[in-house]
């Protein structure tokens, strides 16, 4: 349904090839991965995360799975292979950002995904952040839902990003996004 509305509402910028529209989802691997369809306005809140649906399920959400269907998946390696390396990978994926991201096997420039403070989704936040520091050196900041800024004055490491998710962001129910920037290493001119 959502691939149908943008190509309805983007044909233009799909005609000028400035969009391409991949009706597929993404995991660690390829192959086909059960899709749970909720019924919140837009189906934006589906997923292919068994636990997502749980945590959400038991939790307060309002919202529930209206159906399932098979989906087939690819990965950011496959996605880099045919259109190049983006300037910017959001992945907003409602629980599965870090099987994504274990579909990527290079450092990108700028990375973003999401944390969710409920229950056993803190997790998945700081799993993501372990996983980017092995693909390279990476800097942190975030914002919390709705706010639309970056909450730290400065950039700080996975160690640092890892304490504030841990011990100050899981006090109180939230959920927004955690950026993630590649540090370059700048070669320094021989003397």
């Amino acid at each position: 349904d959502v691939a149908d509305f943008i190509k309805t509402e983007f044909a233009q910028e799909i005609k000028e090839g400035n969009l391409v529209v991949i009706e597929k989802g993404l995991d660690k691997v390829e192959g086909q991965k059960l899709l749970h369809i909720t019924n919140d306005y837009g189906r934006t809140m589906s997923t292919f995360s068994d636990e997502f649906v749980e945590v959400a399920i038991t939790g307060s959400d309002r919202w529930k799975i209206d159906g399932t269907q098979m989906a087939e998946l690819t990965t950011l390696d496959n996605l880099i292979k045919t259109y190049g390396i983006p300037k910017l990978c959001k992945v907003d994926v409602e629980g599965l950002d870090y099987e994504v991201l274990q579909g990527l096997s290079m450092p990108l420039d700028h990375i973003s995904f999401e944390y969710n403070t409920k229950g056993r989704l803190i997790n998945l936040a700081e799993s993501c952040i372990h996983y980017l520091t092995q693909l390279g050196q990476y800097e942190f900041n975030f914002e919390a839902w709705n706010q639309h800024r970056l909450i730290l004055q400065n950039w700080v490491s996975a160690d640092v990003m890892r304490y504030i998710l841990m011990n100050d962001l899981v006090r109180e129910e939230m959920f927004g996004d955690i950026y993630a920037r590649h540090v370059k290493r700048m070669k320094r001119p021989i003397a």
